[in-house]
């Protein structure tokens, strides 16, 4: 997380709610397919598609054209612990683990936030 940091200040970020949300999380963990076997990125999808949420809350599944995308959530009194983002397609696949302790309404205005910056940016 100190890299995540440094590499934001440098990038003389502006935003301190950003920032903010860096201090609270204690790690990030990402496993990456990308150099694997395609056996293996095959046997990744195929455990994927019949992936076990217990002691998750399933807030995203989609499976379309071969591409499964599943957003999990682990949280306690609107904390939200741990993070858990999967991405597996027959030949690629990466998961992505995030853990801290967010309150969901620091969470839920980022999204705010991003999703003005993004729609400002597409109507220019």
């Amino acid at each position: 997380m100190f890299l995540a940091k440094a590499i934001l200040k440098k990038a003389d970020c502006k935003d301190d709610e950003d920032l903010s949300i860096l201090k609270m999380i204690n790690s990030v963990k990402v496993v990456d397919l990308e150099e694997c076997s395609d056996k293996v990125k095959t046997n990744f999808y195929e455990r994927a598609k019949s992936l076990k949420t217990k002691g998750y809350k399933e807030i995203v599944r989609s499976n379309s054209d071969g591409e499964l995308s599943i957003v999990m959530v682990k949280s306690k009194n609107d904390i939200i612990r741990e993070i858990v983002v999967v991405d597996a397609e027959k030949n690629d696949g990466s998961i992505v683990k995030i853990k801290g302790k967010v309150p969901l309404k620091a969470l839920q205005s980022v999204i705010e936030n991003q999703t003005k910056k993004y729609k400002h940016k597409r109507s220019r």
